[in-house]
């Protein structure tokens, strides 16, 4: 039986970068494919991270 794995951290909130708004909120769509948004997951494998989208 193998030993569980380290927690991996892969989110730093702690940085110097621009955060940029959530402008979807103050949209009035009026219609399809006028707004879309993504998200990306990591998921952990045996030997790396990888993202999906």
């Amino acid at each position: 039986m193998s030993p569980p794995r380290k927690f991996v951290v892969t989110t730093d909130s702690n940085h110097d970068r621009p955060v940029y708004p959530n402008m979807a909120g103050k949209l009035v769509l009026t219609g399809i494919n006028q707004l879309w948004v993504a998200d990306i997951t990591y998921i952990r494998l045996e030997t790396e991270f990888v993202y999906l989208a």
